[in-house]
């Protein structure tokens, strides 16, 4: 009898550990909506500081060079952060408690994957223009900035 109760202790534990409770399922899944968000609001925050410092700053000729990696990398970074606002969509939505939430949560993660993506073709874009004025001339719009008789 004690080597039964042993065992259906054991598997209970082992059950508890395979299958979490709603309520550590719920606060694992704020945890990672508010981490998320943290991530996101800074993530599109140096976006836009990069791209004014590029178009919005007189460029010295020692640090064009290093422009194209740069945007290359948050281009690159863009795609990704992506696929990882569907997932995250994907994981929390399926989580929640209350079914209204399951549209709400997909809806966010649709936005902010718009955005990146954005975020991405606009990278795209100046690098296309950033490779364009190798040669000399600039094709960047109406800007003092990339000119190099500026």
């Amino acid at each position: 009898m004690l080597v039964f109760n042993a065992l259906a202790h054991f598997q209970s534990a082992t059950l508890m550990i395979l299958i979490p409770d709603p309520t550590t399922i719920n606060e694992w899944s704020l945890k990672i909506i508010e981490v998320y968000m943290s991530w996101y609001s800074l993530f599109v925050a140096s976006n836009l500081v990069v791209l004014g410092w590029i178009f919005g700053t007189k460029i010295d000729e020692s640090v064009k060079p290093m422009l194209p990696p740069i945007v290359v990398l948050f281009c690159s970074l863009n795609v990704l952060a992506t696929g990882s606002t569907l997932y995250v969509g994907y994981a929390t939505a399926s989580t929640a408690p209350n079914p209204a939430f399951h549209g709400l949560i997909w809806w966010a993660a649709a936005i902010n994957s718009i955005a990146t993506l954005g975020f991405a073709i606009v990278w795209g874009i100046c690098l296309g223009k950033l490779r364009s004025t190798k040669g000399g001339s600039s094709n960047l719009p109406k800007s003092k900035h990339f000119s190099r008789n500026a």
